[in-house]
């Protein structure tokens, strides 16, 4: 892939860049009687060339700068069918991603989410590796599903609110409205949750679904920041019912 991204506008959040993408993969797969093994690896790179970023009145708020960022990522897995009723689950992978340009490259308002947000050229590639596992029970009247999994995150991208040297919030004035600043910066990180789902469909009225998922997820830096291990935006415990009817 070989994008190119321009700004049409007065105002820039981020300088025109162009991204250049490449990978390659291969994947295999294997059934032996109830079980099925599969397994891949993957390699990218990516190239990223950053332009100057420009204030409304031309001048030079951000340097340019190109980076390369390339990594491996690899995933196993099984799936076992105990019987008929019952299949089990389990897999581990590598994966990373490369930072974005608004986090690379980010100088400017970010309008709609009150915040003034600071990019940083250093960041490095996130790279994660997880094991998850499920297990699945059904029959003719109910579908149960169980699974849980962790990741750990080396370089864990995330927003951090700058503060003044006394130790207020760091406010940037913008058109006389003032946004809290805002950079990305990294720290190891854990993701761990679970998500279950009950769906009753009883017979004879098996078109009748009686559904409920529930997901919980629990994000924690490694070292705490500003008195907290928590990671922002994490969302919130969730259960949804729903009833409907598949004629």
């Amino acid at each position: 892939m070989i994008q190119t991204n321009t700004n049409r506008g007065i105002e820039q959040l981020i300088p025109n860049n162009k991204l250049k993408d490449a990978g390659v993969f291969v994947f295999t797969e294997k059934s032996i009687y109830a079980l099925t093994i599969s397994g891949g690896l993957r390699f990218d790179t990516r190239k990223i060339e950053v332009q100057n970023l420009l204030d409304e009145s031309g001048n030079v708020k951000g340097e340019a700068f190109d980076k390369n960022f390339e990594n491996f990522s690899g995933s196993a897995g099984l799936a076992y069918e105990i019987n008929k009723n019952v299949n089990i689950k389990l897999n581990i992978a590598r994966a990373f991603r490369a930072p974005s340009i608004p986090e690379l490259a980010s100088n400017g308002a970010h309008e709609g989410t009150i915040r003034y947000e600071y990019g940083s050229a250093n960041l490095k590639s996130e790279v994660s590796t997880q094991i998850d596992a499920s297990i699945e029970l059904s029959n003719q009247h109910i579908s149960l599903n169980l699974a849980g999994y962790l990741n750990n995150f080396s370089n864990f991208i995330f927003y951090k609110k700058l503060q003044t040297e006394i130790g207020n919030d760091s406010m940037i004035d913008v058109g006389g409205n003032f946004l809290n600043a805002f950079k990305f910066e990294q720290s190891n990180a854990r993701l761990s949750g679970i998500e279950a789902t009950l769906d009753i469909h009883p017979h004879p009225i098996d078109w009748l679904h009686f559904q409920n998922t529930f997901s919980y997820v629990i994000g924690l830096l490694k070292e705490p920041i500003e008195g907290t291990r928590n990671l922002p935006f994490i969302p919130a415990p969730k259960l949804l019912t729903e009833l409907r009817g598949d004629f």
